[in-house]
């Protein structure tokens, strides 16, 4: 099962910006880190969808039949990395690991002459819990932190969600203390869905990859967390 983190960060242009004059100065410049570039996949008036294509050397054993030798040869990749600008809700959302992110966010910096500001989204589960209620969801296990047995002991417990008709009420309960909920999300209309999991770290975990999720569902990942931001 492929497996995706996403980053959400605020991205507030210093001054006035058109979809156009974004696009061309992202995809259409030299200030690239190394051979990393962008690639655009699809723009409107207020969504650009592009690809951040991020170069690496990687080391691998092979074995030379004509020397009857194996060799560490180093041979050059290259990963895509999915992430989107909604200029009409002012963020940015990158599907990749931390590292990756860094770097797009660095490029978009140099590629936008650090015209923009770009911020982090920080996640807050017991918002997410209340924003969850509108939607079609089936949850599956949450882990809470620092509950009390005793006098100084704590302990933290996983809660098998799958198979209680009324989770939401063990939500309810724990909501303060959660530190990692399981999900999975539901659509009425595409008939798509996706587990995901949210860390009280502000961490979200998608377990399908970007490019096979519906409009649908992306739209409301994205508004599951943006509504759920501290």
């Amino acid at each position: 099962m492929a497996t995706q983190s996403l980053f959400l960060s605020s991205f507030y242009p210093l001054r006035k910006m058109t979809a156009n004059e974004i696009v061309e100065k992202i995809f259409y410049t030299d200030q690239y880190q190394d051979d990393d570039k962008f690639m655009l996949i699809e723009q409107t008036e207020d969504i650009i969808d592009g690809l951040y294509i991020i170069y690496y050397v990687s080391k691998e054993l092979i074995y030379n039949t004509e020397k009857n030798e194996v060799q560490n040869i180093e041979i050059k990749r290259n990963m895509a990395v999915p992430f989107s600008i909604d200029l009409k809700n002012k963020i940015l959302d990158i599907w990749g690991n931390k590292i990756n992110a860094q770097k797009i966010i660095l490029s978009l910096g140099l590629c936008l002459d650090n015209e923009i500001v770009i911020d982090s989204i920080n996640i807050s589960l017991s918002k997410a819990i209340d924003k969850l209620s509108s939607y079609k969801v089936m949850f599956s296990k949450v882990k809470v932190d620092n509950i009390l047995i005793q006098e100084n002991l704590v302990a933290s417990y996983i809660i098998n969600l799958s198979n209680y008709a009324r989770p939401f009420d063990i939500l309810e309960e724990y909501k303060n203390d959660i530190c990692q909920l399981t999900f999975t999300l539901l659509t009425e209309i595409s008939g798509d869905a996706a587990t995901i999991t949210m860390y009280s770290s502000g961490s979200v975990v998608i377990y399908k990859s970007k490019e096979l999720l519906s409009n649908e569902i992306l739209r409301n990942i994205k508004d599951i967390c943006i509504g759920s931001r501290r």
